[in-house]
């Protein structure tokens, strides 16, 4: 069974009013609109991307492992009904390891998933107001023009100020997003590579010691 995920609604791009800025960006000369339009369409536009990987480190990874440790848990009250002796005391402190290695996996593997559904939903996030602001900025764009298609030297006489200030202001605007983008984007970092270490350090269970594996030293519990 696979767990929903949920994250902010991924607004679909909005190409007509892409179109519209660039149309008349290009009027002015504002060139540089092109690559700001384009760089949240194609770095914040995909957040989806990410959700196999919560998939994989959340929903099935520490499930997985948590299904694991309750299968020892449930051995080791099962065993404990019928055996008993040096070898059985020798397993008991080895199963208490193995729940121990595998509490500390399922414990990155849960920060895992949580770093990561804290990345796809800023994202998300910061994607929707960048494109809220283009949309504004269209709008402001059809209102100063009428939503007509002006000549060259029209468009100079009549609405270029309005225009051009509601470009500056979508440009100002979403290079705020933009920056703030790029410190969460550092802050993520640090925080990957901190899991990082300690997803490195998470320990491997031992061999079973051959103390455990002595059959005479497993003795069948006596009953009362």
């Amino acid at each position: 069974m696979t767990a929903t995920i949920n994250l902010v609604p991924l607004e679909p791009f909005p190409e007509a009013e892409a179109q519209k800025v660039l149309e008349y960006a290009k009027k002015l000369g504002m060139d540089g609109i092109t690559g700001i339009i384009d760089m949240i369409r194609d770095l914040f536009g995909h957040p989806e991307n990410i959700l196999a990987r919560i998939e994989a480190w959340g929903d099935e990874g520490k499930r997985a492992i948590d299904d694991s440790i309750d299968s020892i848990t449930n051995a080791r009250a099962d065993l404990k009904a019928y055996w008993e002796g040096p070898a059985f005391d020798s397993f008991g402190i080895y199963i208490d390891h193995l729940e121990k290695v595998f509490t500390g996996a399922a414990t990155v593997f849960g920060k895992m998933k949580e770093h990561l559904q804290d990345i796809a939903s800023t994202m998300t996030d910061l994607y929707n107001q960048a494109i809220g602001f283009l949309i504004d900025c269209a709008d402001a764009i059809i209102r100063a023009t009428g939503g007509v298609i002006a000549s060259f030297q029209e468009f100079i006489i009549g609405v270029a100020e309005p225009v051009a200030d509601a470009i500056a202001t979508f440009i100002t605007i979403v290079g705020e997003v933009l920056t703030e983008a790029n410190t969460v984007i550092q802050q993520y970092r640090q925080a990957s590579q901190n899991l990082k270490m300690e997803i490195t350090n998470l320990k491997v269970p031992e061999t079973i010691p051959s103390s455990s594996v002595d059959t005479e030293g497993w003795k069948v519990r006596k009953r009362d």
